[in-house]
């Protein structure tokens, strides 16, 4: 049996005729497979997570456990996936903290205890216990990133899709998510401009530049590669020069 959980089979797509966010993808990432998606503003990182979830459609194939990512197949398939937004403001909607978490598992048509449940250890996951009555908007950037991946955590998902999961956090909130994500069991891809954080949570990194594949492999070796990552647009942080990988 195949360990292959997602596939991208010649997959493209563009916002417009004149502009072509990814161009012939193809690639495969396997059950509990920790991945990072790196590049440099516009190489098309966003818009390969957009195209795992089905909120965007283009051209070729994309499987997900077996099952091609058509219409018909798209409520199965988002059980079995969470996408984190970057910006939480996108993620959390609901008057409460307990509704915003509770909105997938309901529409799971779950028991009421077990709603509740969920909320809860969603919750205890992201070290925010006993926020249920909060309003999300009332809470710190911080606090709406952890409780928008409570929501992810509440539908129990096979993979995490996390778009900027550290940007713009400070760094105690940032340590706090990268620890809840370390802790994470499944399927895990990121797409990020920190490659420290890119360091800590993925073994493998793809290489995204204008809408391709530079390259796939073991994250410390590309990461460490200077010239390619220059080519790319990317930077090595100091630190990580500085820790000589």
């Amino acid at each position: 049996m195949s360990d292959t959980i997602i596939k991208y089979e010649n997959v493209t797509f563009g916002y417009s005729e004149n502009h072509t966010a990814l161009k012939n993808i193809s690639l495969t990432i396997n059950k509990n497979e920790k991945i990072a998606v790196i590049g440099g503003n516009g190489a098309g990182k966003s818009t390969l997570l957009l195209l795992l979830c089905g909120i965007l459609k283009g051209k070729g194939e994309i499987e997900i456990s077996g099952l091609p990512l058509i219409k018909e197949n798209l409520i199965a398939l988002r059980k079995k996936m969470g996408l984190l937004f970057q910006d939480p403001d996108d993620q959390l909607f609901c008057p409460t903290v307990f509704e915003d978490i509770a909105f997938g598992p309901l529409n799971l048509e779950l028991p009421d205890e077990e709603i509740k449940r969920r909320v809860k250890e969603s919750l205890l996951q992201v070290g925010l216990p006993g926020f249920e009555d909060r309003s999300p908007h009332h809470l710190s950037y911080g606090e709406m990133k952890r409780i928008s991946l409570a929501t992810l955590f509440a539908m129990k998902p096979e993979i995490l899709a996390l778009d900027e999961p550290t940007s713009n956090l400070d760094p105690k909130t940032r340590r706090k998510i990268l620890e809840i994500l370390k802790n994470y069991s499944g399927t895990l891809i990121i797409t990020t401009h920190d490659l420290e954080a890119v360091l800590e949570l993925s073994n493998r990194a793809i290489l995204l530049y204008k809408g391709e594949i530079v390259k796939d492999g073991k994250t410390v070796e590309i990461i460490s590669d200077e010239n390619l990552m220059n080519k790319c647009d990317l930077e090595i942080p100091l630190s990580i020069k500085l820790n000589k990988l």
